[in-house]
Protein backbone atom coordinates (compact mmCIF):
# COMPACT_ATOMS: atom_id res chain seq x y z
CA UNK A 1 0.00 0.00 0.00
CA UNK A 2 1.60 3.34 -1.32
CA UNK A 3 1.29 6.10 1.65
CA UNK A 4 2.87 8.36 -0.96
CA UNK A 5 1.02 12.30 -1.25
CA UNK A 6 1.73 15.85 -1.82
CA UNK A 7 1.99 17.15 1.67
CA UNK A 8 5.93 17.11 3.00
CA UNK A 9 4.86 17.22 6.59
CA UNK A 10 2.44 13.93 6.62
CA UNK A 11 2.29 10.76 5.64
CA UNK A 12 -1.07 10.20 4.65
CA UNK A 13 -4.21 11.83 4.61
CA UNK A 14 -7.63 11.06 5.55
CA UNK A 15 -10.93 12.24 5.02
CA UNK A 16 -14.17 10.52 6.23
CA UNK A 17 -16.19 13.90 4.60
CA UNK A 18 -15.62 15.91 1.60
CA UNK A 19 -16.52 19.88 1.86
CA UNK A 20 -16.17 23.16 3.75
CA UNK A 21 -16.84 27.01 4.25
CA UNK A 22 -14.56 29.59 4.18
CA UNK A 23 -14.13 31.29 7.98
CA UNK A 24 -11.56 33.45 7.18
CA UNK A 25 -8.89 34.95 4.80
CA UNK A 26 -7.03 32.18 4.33
CA UNK A 27 -9.18 30.03 2.65
CA UNK A 28 -9.79 33.05 -0.51
CA UNK A 29 -7.92 30.53 -2.62
CA UNK A 30 -8.77 27.37 -0.89
CA UNK A 31 -7.46 24.48 -3.29
CA UNK A 32 -9.79 21.65 -2.28
CA UNK A 33 -12.68 23.12 -4.79
CA UNK A 34 -9.68 22.60 -7.62
CA UNK A 35 -9.34 18.58 -6.11
CA UNK A 36 -10.49 15.87 -8.34
CA UNK A 37 -12.51 14.18 -5.53
CA UNK A 38 -14.35 17.72 -5.08
CA UNK A 39 -14.73 18.94 -8.57
CA UNK A 40 -16.42 15.87 -9.94
CA UNK A 41 -18.80 15.76 -7.23
CA UNK A 42 -19.58 19.52 -8.82
CA UNK A 43 -19.05 20.73 -5.06
CA UNK A 44 -18.37 24.16 -4.25
CA UNK A 45 -17.53 26.26 -0.82
CA UNK A 46 -20.66 25.82 1.46
CA UNK A 47 -22.32 23.00 -0.05
CA UNK A 48 -23.42 20.32 1.84
CA UNK A 49 -20.96 18.12 2.84
CA UNK A 50 -20.74 14.04 1.72
CA UNK A 51 -19.39 11.35 3.33
CA UNK A 52 -16.56 9.39 1.44
CA UNK A 53 -17.31 5.44 0.84
CA UNK A 54 -16.83 2.60 3.34
CA UNK A 55 -13.38 1.64 1.69
CA UNK A 56 -12.21 4.84 1.85
CA UNK A 57 -12.80 4.58 5.86
CA UNK A 58 -11.02 1.32 5.98
CA UNK A 59 -7.72 2.80 4.96
CA UNK A 60 -6.63 3.78 8.46
CA UNK A 61 -7.72 0.54 9.90
CA UNK A 62 -5.05 -0.94 7.03
CA UNK A 63 -2.27 1.95 7.74
CA UNK A 64 -2.65 0.98 11.84
CA UNK A 65 -1.55 -2.80 10.63
CA UNK A 66 1.08 -1.50 8.66
CA UNK A 67 2.70 0.76 10.90
CA UNK A 68 2.04 -2.04 14.09
CA UNK A 69 3.68 -4.73 12.09
CA UNK A 70 6.94 -2.30 10.76
CA UNK A 71 7.33 -0.84 14.68
CA UNK A 72 6.92 2.69 12.97
CA UNK A 73 4.65 5.25 13.32
CA UNK A 74 2.32 6.62 10.47
CA UNK A 75 1.21 10.35 10.46
CA UNK A 76 -1.82 10.82 9.22
CA UNK A 77 -3.51 14.60 8.07
CA UNK A 78 -7.26 14.30 8.38
CA UNK A 79 -8.89 16.44 6.76
CA UNK A 80 -7.17 17.69 4.00
CA UNK A 81 -10.48 18.08 1.75
CA UNK A 82 -12.74 19.66 4.61
CA UNK A 83 -12.51 20.54 8.56
CA UNK A 84 -12.85 18.23 11.43
CA UNK A 85 -14.41 20.71 13.49
CA UNK A 86 -17.28 21.88 10.94
CA UNK A 87 -20.34 22.54 12.77
CA UNK A 88 -22.28 21.61 9.67
CA UNK A 89 -21.38 18.23 9.50
CA UNK A 90 -23.31 15.35 11.23
CA UNK A 91 -22.19 14.60 14.93
CA UNK A 92 -22.53 10.53 14.15
CA UNK A 93 -19.91 11.09 11.26
CA UNK A 94 -17.60 12.53 13.59
CA UNK A 95 -18.20 10.50 16.20
CA UNK A 96 -17.06 7.29 13.47
CA UNK A 97 -14.11 9.66 12.89
CA UNK A 98 -13.65 9.95 16.44
CA UNK A 99 -13.73 6.63 17.21
CA UNK A 100 -11.72 5.17 14.29
CA UNK A 101 -9.13 7.15 15.70
CA UNK A 102 -9.18 5.27 18.94
CA UNK A 103 -9.01 2.00 17.32
CA UNK A 104 -5.91 2.97 15.49
CA UNK A 105 -3.13 4.02 18.53
CA UNK A 106 -0.47 3.15 15.96
CA UNK A 107 -1.17 6.44 14.00
CA UNK A 108 -0.36 10.14 14.73
CA UNK A 109 -3.79 11.89 13.36
CA UNK A 110 -2.66 15.64 12.71
CA UNK A 111 -6.39 17.34 13.09
CA UNK A 112 -5.89 20.21 11.48
CA UNK A 113 -8.79 23.19 11.73
CA UNK A 114 -10.07 26.76 11.59
CA UNK A 115 -12.58 25.82 14.26
CA UNK A 116 -11.16 25.34 17.38
CA UNK A 117 -13.48 27.31 19.27
CA UNK A 118 -16.27 23.95 18.12
CA UNK A 119 -14.05 21.40 19.89
CA UNK A 120 -15.73 21.46 23.68
CA UNK A 121 -19.20 21.37 21.99
CA UNK A 122 -18.78 18.84 19.16
CA UNK A 123 -16.39 16.37 21.29
CA UNK A 124 -18.67 17.08 23.47
CA UNK A 125 -21.68 15.82 21.57
CA UNK A 126 -19.90 12.77 19.85
CA UNK A 127 -19.43 11.86 23.58
CA UNK A 128 -23.04 11.70 24.70
CA UNK A 129 -23.59 9.91 20.95
CA UNK A 130 -21.73 7.33 22.11
CA UNK A 131 -22.96 6.88 25.75
CA UNK A 132 -26.79 6.72 23.98
CA UNK A 133 -25.71 4.54 21.20
CA UNK A 134 -23.84 1.55 23.99
CA UNK A 135 -20.25 3.10 22.64
CA UNK A 136 -18.82 2.63 25.99
CA UNK A 137 -15.30 2.41 25.22
CA UNK A 138 -15.56 5.37 23.04
CA UNK A 139 -17.72 7.54 25.69
CA UNK A 140 -15.02 6.71 28.28
CA UNK A 141 -11.98 7.88 25.85
CA UNK A 142 -13.78 11.23 25.02
CA UNK A 143 -15.07 11.45 28.76
CA UNK A 144 -11.09 11.50 29.73
CA UNK A 145 -10.01 13.92 27.10
CA UNK A 146 -12.32 16.06 27.98
CA UNK A 147 -11.63 16.07 31.93
CA UNK A 148 -11.99 19.07 33.66
CA UNK A 149 -11.40 18.23 36.93
CA UNK A 150 -7.39 18.02 36.44
CA UNK A 151 -7.21 14.95 35.36
CA UNK A 152 -7.41 14.86 31.26
CA UNK A 153 -6.09 12.27 29.18
CA UNK A 154 -5.53 13.45 26.02
CA UNK A 155 -5.10 11.00 23.41
CA UNK A 156 -1.35 9.79 23.11
CA UNK A 157 -2.03 9.68 19.19
CA UNK A 158 -3.58 13.10 18.53
CA UNK A 159 -1.69 16.23 17.32
CA UNK A 160 -3.90 19.54 17.58
CA UNK A 161 -3.42 22.23 15.33
CA UNK A 162 -5.01 25.27 13.64
CA UNK A 163 -4.07 27.65 10.46
CA UNK A 164 -2.87 30.94 11.38
CA UNK A 165 -2.52 32.82 8.24
CA UNK A 166 -2.30 36.52 9.93
CA UNK A 167 -1.80 38.08 13.34
CA UNK A 168 -5.35 38.32 14.31
CA UNK A 169 -6.08 35.10 13.40
CA UNK A 170 -2.70 33.92 15.27
CA UNK A 171 -4.11 35.34 18.68
CA UNK A 172 -7.30 34.31 18.10
CA UNK A 173 -6.72 30.12 17.38
CA UNK A 174 -3.84 29.79 19.68
CA UNK A 175 -5.85 31.13 22.36
CA UNK A 176 -8.28 28.53 21.65
CA UNK A 177 -5.76 25.70 20.91
CA UNK A 178 -3.86 25.89 24.33
CA UNK A 179 -7.07 25.35 25.88
CA UNK A 180 -7.83 21.87 24.31
CA UNK A 181 -5.74 19.12 26.06
CA UNK A 182 -3.43 17.84 24.06
CA UNK A 183 0.15 15.94 23.82
CA UNK A 184 1.27 17.74 20.51
CA UNK A 185 0.23 21.23 19.27
CA UNK A 186 1.03 23.28 16.48
CA UNK A 187 -0.07 25.51 14.12
CA UNK A 188 -0.19 25.66 9.94
CA UNK A 189 1.38 29.02 8.76
CA UNK A 190 -0.13 28.45 5.48
CA UNK A 191 -0.62 30.83 3.36
CA UNK A 192 1.48 33.18 5.69
CA UNK A 193 0.05 36.66 4.71
CA UNK A 194 1.41 38.70 6.96
CA UNK A 195 4.80 38.78 9.29
CA UNK A 196 3.99 36.82 12.70
CA UNK A 197 4.97 37.53 16.11
CA UNK A 198 4.68 34.80 17.79
CA UNK A 199 6.73 35.80 20.50
CA UNK A 200 3.91 35.62 23.61
CA UNK A 201 2.80 31.69 22.83
CA UNK A 202 6.68 30.67 22.29
CA UNK A 203 7.97 32.17 25.49
CA UNK A 204 5.02 32.29 28.09
CA UNK A 205 6.12 30.47 31.43
CA UNK A 206 2.49 29.85 31.85
CA UNK A 207 1.11 29.76 28.16
CA UNK A 208 0.85 25.37 27.25
CA UNK A 209 4.04 24.25 24.80
CA UNK A 210 3.76 24.83 21.11
CA UNK A 211 5.62 21.86 19.57
CA UNK A 212 5.46 22.58 16.23
CA UNK A 213 5.29 25.27 13.41
CA UNK A 214 4.64 24.67 9.84
CA UNK A 215 5.32 27.53 7.21
CA UNK A 216 4.15 28.13 3.34
CA UNK A 217 3.06 30.55 0.64
CA UNK A 218 -0.12 30.50 -1.27
CA UNK A 219 -0.47 28.43 -4.26
CA UNK A 220 -3.75 28.89 -6.96
CA UNK A 221 -4.81 28.78 -10.38
CA UNK A 222 -3.34 31.50 -13.02
CA UNK A 223 -6.73 33.15 -12.57
CA UNK A 224 -6.60 33.61 -9.22
CA UNK A 225 -4.91 36.64 -7.14
CA UNK A 226 -2.68 34.09 -5.39
CA UNK A 227 -0.98 36.16 -2.80
CA UNK A 228 2.88 36.04 -2.27
CA UNK A 229 5.08 35.68 0.86
CA UNK A 230 7.92 38.53 2.03
CA UNK A 231 10.96 36.01 2.76
CA UNK A 232 11.05 37.82 5.79
CA UNK A 233 8.08 36.99 7.27
CA UNK A 234 8.95 33.15 7.00
CA UNK A 235 12.83 33.91 8.39
CA UNK A 236 11.29 35.54 11.52
CA UNK A 237 9.05 32.84 12.04
CA UNK A 238 12.15 30.51 11.77
CA UNK A 239 14.06 32.61 14.06
CA UNK A 240 11.41 32.78 16.64
CA UNK A 241 11.24 29.02 16.70
CA UNK A 242 14.65 28.49 16.78
CA UNK A 243 15.49 30.88 19.43
CA UNK A 244 13.15 28.63 22.15
CA UNK A 245 13.85 24.79 20.31
CA UNK A 246 10.74 24.52 18.66
CA UNK A 247 10.82 22.09 15.80
CA UNK A 248 10.17 24.31 12.20
CA UNK A 249 8.44 22.84 9.03
CA UNK A 250 8.97 25.02 5.81
CA UNK A 251 6.55 23.65 3.39
CA UNK A 252 6.73 26.06 -0.04
CA UNK A 253 7.25 29.02 -1.72
CA UNK A 254 3.85 28.84 -3.36
CA UNK A 255 3.06 30.56 -6.24
CA UNK A 256 5.63 33.37 -5.84
CA UNK A 257 9.52 33.33 -5.22
CA UNK A 258 11.97 35.87 -4.40
CA UNK A 259 14.09 36.30 -7.26
CA UNK A 260 16.28 39.61 -6.35
CA UNK A 261 18.68 38.45 -9.30
CA UNK A 262 16.00 38.93 -12.17
CA UNK A 263 15.39 42.82 -11.55
CA UNK A 264 16.40 43.40 -14.69
CA UNK A 265 13.75 41.45 -16.62
CA UNK A 266 10.97 43.34 -14.84
CA UNK A 267 8.78 43.96 -17.49
CA UNK A 268 10.37 41.80 -20.01
CA UNK A 269 10.14 38.44 -19.03
CA UNK A 270 6.51 36.10 -18.94
CA UNK A 271 6.20 35.81 -15.33
CA UNK A 272 3.93 38.56 -13.48
CA UNK A 273 5.72 40.07 -10.69
CA UNK A 274 5.57 42.48 -7.73
CA UNK A 275 7.32 44.79 -4.98
CA UNK A 276 6.21 43.10 -1.45
CA UNK A 277 6.46 45.55 1.42
CA UNK A 278 7.26 43.90 4.21
CA UNK A 279 5.19 45.62 6.80
CA UNK A 280 8.18 45.27 9.21
CA UNK A 281 10.39 48.10 10.68
CA UNK A 282 13.23 48.14 8.46
CA UNK A 283 12.75 45.91 6.22
CA UNK A 284 12.84 46.72 2.44
CA UNK A 285 10.11 45.43 -0.03
CA UNK A 286 10.78 41.67 -2.05
CA UNK A 287 10.73 41.79 -5.75
CA UNK A 288 8.71 38.65 -6.32
CA UNK A 289 8.35 36.57 -9.62
CA UNK A 290 5.38 34.28 -9.87
CA UNK A 291 7.04 31.13 -11.38
CA UNK A 292 4.73 28.96 -10.03
CA UNK A 293 5.43 25.82 -6.90
CA UNK A 294 7.02 23.39 -9.02
CA UNK A 295 9.77 26.37 -9.79
CA UNK A 296 9.67 27.84 -6.29
CA UNK A 297 11.07 25.38 -4.11
CA UNK A 298 10.94 24.57 -0.58
CA UNK A 299 14.24 26.28 0.23
CA UNK A 300 14.38 28.99 2.72
CA UNK A 301 18.02 30.56 2.96
CA UNK A 302 18.99 27.97 0.66
CA UNK A 303 18.31 25.37 3.31
CA UNK A 304 15.38 23.04 3.51
CA UNK A 305 13.45 23.39 6.86
CA UNK A 306 12.03 19.82 7.89
CA UNK A 307 11.55 19.37 11.31
CA UNK A 308 9.24 17.54 13.27
CA UNK A 309 8.30 17.47 17.31
CA UNK A 310 10.30 14.82 19.03
CA UNK A 311 7.36 13.11 19.90
CA UNK A 312 6.75 11.57 16.50
CA UNK A 313 9.43 9.16 17.21
CA UNK A 314 8.95 8.72 20.99
CA UNK A 315 9.54 5.24 22.14
CA UNK A 316 8.59 3.74 25.85
CA UNK A 317 11.44 5.12 27.38
CA UNK A 318 11.43 8.37 26.13
CA UNK A 319 9.93 11.02 28.55
CA UNK A 320 6.93 12.46 27.63
CA UNK A 321 5.34 16.00 28.05
CA UNK A 322 2.57 15.39 30.65
CA UNK A 323 -1.07 16.30 29.65
CA UNK A 324 -1.87 19.54 30.29
CA UNK A 325 -4.84 20.41 32.99
CA UNK A 326 -7.89 21.95 31.13
CA UNK A 327 -8.33 25.67 31.64
CA UNK A 328 -11.87 26.75 32.43
CA UNK A 329 -14.58 26.53 29.04
CA UNK A 330 -14.41 29.76 27.28
CA UNK A 331 -16.62 31.17 24.07
CA UNK A 332 -14.37 31.43 21.03
CA UNK A 333 -13.56 34.11 18.84
CA UNK A 334 -16.29 35.29 16.65
CA UNK A 335 -14.72 34.52 13.20
CA UNK A 336 -17.01 35.81 10.75
CA UNK A 337 -16.45 39.09 12.66
CA UNK A 338 -13.04 38.60 12.34
CA UNK A 339 -12.72 37.87 8.84
CA UNK A 340 -14.91 40.86 8.41
CA UNK A 341 -12.45 42.87 10.41
CA UNK A 342 -9.63 41.62 8.31
CA UNK A 343 -11.17 42.56 5.10
CA UNK A 344 -12.01 45.87 6.06
CA UNK A 345 -8.59 46.60 7.48
CA UNK A 346 -6.81 45.34 4.06
CA UNK A 347 -9.09 46.95 1.55
CA UNK A 348 -7.16 50.18 3.63
CA UNK A 349 -4.13 48.85 1.80
CA UNK A 350 -4.96 48.34 -1.73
Amino acid sequence: MSLKINIAWTDATFNPWLGCAKVSPACRNCYIVRTPALRTRGMKHGDARQRTAESTWRNPIAWNARAEREGRRIKVFCLSLGDWLDEHVPIAWRTDLLDLIRQTPCLDWQLLTKRPQNWWDLVSASMKAADASGRIELGSWLSWWLDTGGNARPPENVWIGVTVENQYMADARIRELIEIPALVRFLSCEPLLEPLDLSYWLTDPIVPQLDWVICGGETGDKKDDVRAMHPKWAQSLRDQCGEVGVPFFFKQWGDWAHMPERAHLKGVCAEEWRRLESDMDGIRPALMFRVGKAKSGNLLDGKEWGEFPKKMNRRGTETQRMPDEPLKKKRGTNEDQAYADWSRRASLKT
